[in-house]
């Protein structure tokens, strides 16, 4: 039996083409996930709630600085989140080991919470408020509002640090 290379050449050409345009998909630079809610934050600290649902009737709300380009530590806090009282209803607060809280429902939609770290606070949750939820999960609609931050290292008022005219950053998983 005898080859045709004029028959074979064309396959051969088509496999390495394919391998070329392979090869390409494997080398194009790995971007930024376009969805990601902290790519690009400006220095300063910036409100993050975390928001996650446990099963239909319970919500949780995360409460986090995310520190950029500072490394300032946190040693007390005092803030306010309101929520859509249609959606949810406040059940309690509970502070993470480090930091003596206390929370206050000002008014229904309206929740108070205070706390303070002897050992200071850097990057990790401040208080996480718990919720009865009303409605199926969806977009939650809060807003927090930081009236006081201490420094850890000075007792500072770390307040207009807090990124002026950031957005409260919702998200469903942590600050990194």
């Amino acid at each position: 039996m005898k080859l045709n290379l004029f028959r074979i050449r064309p396959a051969f050409a088509l496999a390495a083409l394919a391998l070329v345009a392979a090869c390409q998909d494997v080398v194009q630079p790995k971007q930024a996930n376009p969805g990601d809610p902290f790519a690009g934050l400006k220095a300063g600290l910036h409100p993050v709630l975390v928001v996650t649902e446990a099963g239909p009737v319970t919500t949780y709300a995360e409460v986090r600085l995310r520190r950029v380009q500072t490394s300032a530590s946190i040693a007390s806090f005092q803030a306010q989140l309101a929520y859509d009282t249609a959606q949810l209803s406040v059940l309690g607060a509970d502070f993470p080991a480090g930091v003596d809280g206390a929370w206050h429902e000002v008014s229904p939609g309206q929740v108070r919470f205070a706390g303070a770290a002897a050992g200071g606070l850097d990057d990790v949750t401040m208080a996480t408020l718990r919720f009865a939820s009303r409605k199926p999960a969806g977009q939650r609609t809060f807003s927090l509002d930081f009236q006081e931050l201490v420094g850890a290292n000075d007792f500072s008022d770390l307040a207009p640090m807090v990124a002026a005219g950031a957005p409260l950053i919702v998200s469903a998983y942590p600050a990194r």
